[in-house]
């Protein structure tokens, strides 16, 4: 592999590869001289080079080539499908081997190569008279690469290389020239590895894979502050971090975080939750004024798992500030899902208090109404995310202590938004200890095998108004093109609208669907409605943010009704489709479990419209936010059209011990219907269930909460209803679960059954509670599964009465 950052600094002879060949632990040598971050330039471009590319000669005999270089290097080839030339086409298994050996003590491996597909290197070599074995990756690419050995922290040393086997990642046919192989003695840094100027002491430690472990700015005048990064863990730091794929066929099998939730690929820069340090460092090179890194990252949920993913950085002092280059290239080979992406992660002292960023509609211009300051922040569970507007370039961040007017500010071009936390706070300068504040650009990036991600970003400290102008100066520093790719826009309308009435036939109000996960949104023409797409299975969906968004304050407890009217093509792949709306009103700050209403959809290409009703025990004060779980579950490329959704208040019918389901409306004491469709049918007289999935989990939920009925006065419930002889079944297992007392959900086996018939005749199902376990308290709630696990789609049952007594 060519690892981009240092093959332009060594194409322009900017990097000063330090000559010594003790492996004594050193300190960096000095360079004035700093390395370019482009990643346009290529050593095809490097031939004008004083030496240039060493010619070969090949000759062959037997299967065997032998290749003699112009700087006395000779080795043989074997395994390959065919040479032309000096190029070998292989798929797998090419050895490389040397007769006699490259012989001499060394910790570093040098490969000029030119390569047709992504690779995997394995070196053979000795330590101590036993063999030993290393790998790496190669891109695919024309190139120089260097790699250290296993245990080059430890000063490891190897003393015979004996052959290289090259394996393609992908299981292709490739193509390779190899120009020379070396080895040399690199010098070993010490961990904690440090650069400096007259302003910035700035370190990072080459056992957490050379992420960012110090800041000190030496100008702040704060006294005993110094090292401004929180280094409590691995987790934390200034580092690189990318997700990826979950449980997938390939062979990769999901972790768990240290919460217990289901994570994905996930590599970490500085390593995992057990907090091992991802100390396989690939490489390093240090001068006065810059620190450059390569390192394979561990995966965060795993135990010590060592990810296909290399890291590259590049770090240089300026007077102002510092620059930051990162490369992240992973060599899985899995299809990875869209995530929201850390570009990068930044852990502070909790020091800070107060988060500030800019989001006008006047970028560089000095504007004071567009910055935002938030304070208060909560901690994991209570995340913020703030969405940059669409036409605002100035996207910074910056912690602040108000109490002294200081901040450490972050600038990183062409993301979408920051997240932001403040974990455990109580304003200490600690580095080590667990409070810590947070921030991260971001943008929903699919990380993509083998493509690397390219970006950088500037790092600074002052008092606010210093931070934006020295990121006002430097605007335009790096593009960060490569975020472009892959990547699906989160950025927002800041305009705001009539968010009880949205019309999404209006082109421009698609766009205020933010927070995209798995999901990308478009205005279709021809539907003339907005476009929500799966990008990946995993849990796709989207947000509405009122507070960003809405032209007043909209009250839950006044707008207790929401409408939406959408289609759902019928070449999307599945029979049954079900939306949830997570409800965010008032205490209830962030999506949770419990604060949701939902209905299944139609597939037939036709635009319907579902009505929900939302009740106040989970919809109550000022309206934050929806996330819009469009599609519960869905396959990659399913899409949903929605023409609009509307807010309406509509009078609450309230639930009570005897419900009359003959009058037309009292359906709505109905909710979280599950696969089922629920209408009140004029010509029956009657409210109707239809359900809309083959042998689901087809439900209905009744709250009776606010009642306050004693479940030792209510015992059983009766209820009348049909179920038409045209049904697929004649009869029926029915369940009522209940959630009584002190349960906070619908817990265990906690449920009564009775059994109904399908004759076109009206009974009533009388089901008894008495003496099961639990039934004590107030009566919550009813969860009523009503054709247990046997129906077709388009099974009915018409119910007349719901009585409690």
């Amino acid at each position: 592999m060519k690892t981009y950052l240092k093959m332009i600094a060594l194409l322009l002879g900017l990097v000063t590869l330090l000559g010594a060949v003790s492996c004594d632990k050193v300190t960096p040598e000095k360079n004035t001289e700093t390395a370019s971050a482009s990643r346009q330039e290529t050593l095809a471009d490097s031939e004008t080079e004083a030496e240039g590319l060493p010619e070969l000669t090949l000759t062959e005999e037997g299967g065997v080539a032998t290749v003699s270089t112009s700087r006395g290097l000779t080795y043989l080839a074997k395994n390959y499908s065919k040479v032309d030339g000096t190029t070998f086409t292989f798929n797998s298994g090419l050895e490389i081997s040397f007769p006699e050996g490259i012989e001499g003590d060394f910790n570093r491996v040098k490969f000029c190569y030119e390569a047709t597909a992504p690779m995997k290197v394995y070196i053979h070599y000795t330590v101590d008279g036993e063999s030993a074995e290393d790998y790496f990756y190669l891109e695919a690419t024309k190139t120089d690469f260097s790699g250290l050995i296993s245990g080059y922290l430890d000063e490891r040393q190897g003393a015979v290389l004996e052959r290289v086997v090259f394996n393609t990642c992908e299981e292709i046919d490739a193509e390779l020239t190899l120009y020379s192989v070396e080895t040399e003695v690199h010098p070993v840094y010490e961990n904690n590895l440090y650069i400096e100027n007259d302003r910035f002491k700035f370190g990072v430690r080459l056992s957490w894979g050379g992420a960012v472990t110090y800041y000190e700015d030496k100008e702040d005048g704060i006294k005993r502050l110094e090292n401004m990064v929180n280094i409590h863990d691995t987790g934390r730091l200034i580092q690189q971090s990318f997700y990826g794929t979950y449980t997938n066929d390939q062979g990769y099998v999901s972790g768990y975080n240290s919460g217990n939730a289901l994570w994905p690929y996930n590599p970490v820069q500085g390593g995992d939750k057990m907090n091992n340090g991802s100390d396989r460092l690939i490489d390093v090179e240090v001068g006065e004024e810059y620190i450059y890194i390569l390192s394979q990252s561990l995966d965060w949920a795993w135990d010590n798992s060592l990810t296909s993913c290399y890291y590259e950085n590049k770090y240089t002092l300026y007077d102002e500030y510092i620059r930051v280059d990162n490369v992240a290239t992973d060599f899985s080979g899995w299809e990875h899902v869209t995530g929201g992406q850390e570009i990068p992660a930044v852990y502070l002292v909790s020091y800070f208090d107060t988060l500030c960023y800019y989001n006008g509609k006047k970028p560089w211009t000095g504007d004071e109404e567009g910055l935002k300051y938030v304070e208060d922040l909560g901690g994991w569970d209570e995340s913020g995310s703030y969405f940059f507007g669409r036409d605002n370039t100035e996207v910074w961040a910056t912690w602040i202590n108000t109490k002294n007017n200081f901040g450490f500010g972050i600038y990183c071009p062409n993301v979408d938004k920051l997240i932001a936390i403040r974990h455990d706070y109580d304003g200490t300068l600690s580095p080590t200890g667990n409070p810590t504040t947070y921030v991260a650009p971001s943008s929903s990036i699919v990380m993509k095998s083998y493509k690397p991600i390219v970006y950088s970003y500037l790092l600074t400290s002052g008092t606010p108004e210093y931070i934006r102008e020295v990121f006002t100066e430097n605007k335009d520093f790096a593009e960060n093109a490569s975020l472009d790719e892959n990547k699906f826009d989160q950025r927002v309308i800041l305009e705001q609208f009539d968010m009880t009435d949205m019309d999404f036939s209006r082109p421009e109000l698609a766009g205020i669907f933010c927070g995209h996960r798995h999901a990308s949104v478009s205005y279709s023409e021809k539907e003339r409605a907005a476009c929500i797409k799966v990008e990946a299975t995993h849990d796709p969906y989207v947000f509405l943010d009122f507070t960003v968004n809405s032209d007043k304050v909209i009250s839950a407890d006044e707008y207790n009704v929401v409408e939406i009217e959408y289609m759902i093509p019928e070449t999307n792949q599945r029979d049954d489709y079900r939306t949830v709306l997570f409800l965010c009103a008032g205490d209830v700050k962030k999506p949770a479990d419990g604060f949701t209403a939902g209905s299944s959809l139609i597939k037939d290409g036709e635009y319907h419209t579902i009505s929900l009703n939302l009740p106040k025990d989970r919809w109550s004060g000022d309206v934050h936010k929806i996330r819009f779980d469009f599609f519960h579950s869905g396959e990659v490329g399913d899409v949903l059209f929605v023409k609009s959704i509307r807010f309406k208040k509509e009078e609450t019918v309230k639930i009570a011990a005897v419900n009359d389901m003959t009058k037309k409306g009292n359906e709505a004491i109905l909710t979280t219907p599950i696969d089922t469709q629920i209408a009140f049918d004029d010509a029956a007289g009657a409210t109707k269930f239809a359900t809309t999935t083959q042998n689901g989990d087809v439900s209905v939920e009744m709250v009776f909460s606010e009642l306050g009925l004693s479940a030792s006065t209510y015992k059983t419930i009766e209820i009348e209803y049909m179920i038409p002889k045209t049904n697929s079944c004649s009869n029926y297992n029915t369940l009522i679960y209940y959630c009584v007392g002190e349960m906070s959900g619908y817990e265990g086996p906690r449920f009564a059954s009775g059994a109904m018939v399908a004759d076109g005749e009206y009974h009533t199902l009388t089901v008894s509670f008495d003496g099961k376990d639990g039934w004590t308290g107030i009566i919550k709630k009813l969860r009523f599964d009503y054709f247990e696990g046997k129906s077709e789609i388009g099974d009915t049952v018409y119910i007349k009465s719901i009585k409690l007594k």
